[in-house]
């Protein structure tokens, strides 16, 4: 495992992440366990700009490896409950494996915040709760395969088919053109399902971990509940559940709210945005329950799936639900100590928080490409994210000390790794 440092007399600054196996298919496709955060500078800014190098990690090198050009591949739409985003599923062509999504700029869905999600999850040490992605140029014959794919299909929801329509011009012009087209190229989830308890405000306060996320409440135990879900409408329809750690999920569900007031996230409460998924890809089939089928997926993690409806507000929803404002249940006072850290060693190097002053104009330019952010308006929001998320923060902090941390022993495999 390789972890740089980062010097202060360096011009170039290049994180990378620790890098954990995959094989597309065969192994898991996100982190079983913690992974160490993308180490950061602890200096202020200087007037001497860093370059920031990204790094692939081994799961986005593996997606990058895919031939999507090529017959290796083939596209396909998913269902109209996807929303009215327009998803493509790529599949192997020869064992028809799904291998990943490739998703698409819509009026709801930003690819940026799809990349930016994952990106700021490895800064911020809690990679294994989001889903590898990275940014795609389609061109030659993704492009074809994508524009046939788009014709053959209508979609009776006005919105979505509207969806269809929009892409399917923007993929024509790139061809007539010579042009590319940008998407968000998305690791394939073997075993996952949503859980309206914990993807609903309003429900949300009846769920074990909500007595665990005030500073004034007990610290989560190490111990396993059951998460389990009825679906009559995602396939395969029926109940599944799994067993996760009471601790493991009060600091997931911390960590996915801290995500989402860094970047504007609008849509987290629809009712299936939150997810849980297999850690070892398992889906069998043992019972039956309500006449369907009950799906047992062993030990699951929390899985923040959807993070596209981002970045387009100067707020968005998530600080707010970050606050408790929308409903009390969403207020989070207890935080990864990891993850703090790490974000305010990012607030100090590149918005100049604590310092004399914010990185230079040239420094925050490379430091948002490093984060899939090309363009300056979503920079500035991106900015913008940060100090009320961590005056939040420090206000609870003067408040409770550290009680606003998580204190938990390592899980059993954790202490033998070490």
């Amino acid at each position: 495992m390789r972890r740089p440092s980062f010097s202060a007399l360096s011009r170039s600054f290049i994180a990378v992440a620790t890098t954990c196996s995959l094989a597309m298919g065969a192994s898991n496709v996100l982190a079983a366990g913690p992974v160490p955060p993308v180490p950061l500078p602890e200096v202020c800014p200087t007037s001497e700009a860093v370059t920031w190098v990204y790094t692939l990690d081994e799961k986005e090198q593996a997606l990058e490896s895919i031939d999507l050009e090529g017959a290796a591949t083939t596209f396909n739409l998913l269902a109209d409950f996807e929303g009215t985003s327009i998803i493509i599923r790529v599949k192997d062509a020869a064992s028809g494996e799904s291998l990943g999504v490739i998703k698409t700029n819509t009026a709801n869905n930003s690819t940026t915040g799809e990349i930016y999600a994952y990106r700021l999850s490895r800064l911020l040490g809690f990679s294994g709760l989001v889903a590898p992605v990275i940014p795609v140029e389609l061109h030659g014959g993704a492009l074809t395969k994508l524009r046939d794919l788009m014709r053959s299909r209508r979609y009776s929801d006005a919105h979505k088919e509207r969806n269809r329509q929009i892409v399917l011009n923007e993929v024509s012009k790139a061809i007539d053109n010579g042009d590319t087209f940008t998407g968000a190229f998305k690791v394939w989830v073997p075993s996952f399902m949503f859980h309206a308890g914990l993807g609903t405000r309003t429900s949300l306060g009846r769920q074990e971990i909500t007595r665990h996320l005030g500073a004034r409440t007990p610290q989560p135990e190490r111990k396993d509940i059951v998460l389990s879900q009825l679906t009559r409408l995602y396939s395969p329809q029926g109940t599944h559940r799994g067993t996760v750690d009471l601790a493991e999920l009060a600091q997931d569900y911390s960590n996915m709210l801290l995500m989402d007031a860094l970047m504007g996230q609008n849509d987290r409460f629809a009712g299936a945005n939150v997810h849980f998924r297999s850690v070892n890809n398992e889906r069998t089939e043992r019972g039956t329950r309500s006449g369907l089928p009950i799906f047992e997926m062993g030990r699951v993690r929390l899985l923040a799936l959807d993070n596209g409806a981002s970045m387009r507000s100067r707020g968005g929803s998530g600080i707010a639900d970050l606050h408790g404002n929308n409903d009390s249940a969403t207020r989070i006072e207890r935080f990864s100590r990891t993850s703090v850290q790490q974000l305010r060693l990012m607030a100090k190097r590149v918005a100049g928080i604590g310092c004399e002053s914010p990185a230079s104009e040239e420094e925050l330019s490379s430091f948002f490409n490093y984060m899939g952010v090309t363009d300056a308006r979503t920079r500035e929001r991106a900015i913008g994210y940060i100090e009320p998320v961590l005056d939040y923060i420090d206000g609870l902090e003067r408040r409770y000390g550290d009680a606003i941390y998580f204190d938990v022993a390592p899980a059993v495999d954790e202490q033998a790794a070490e």
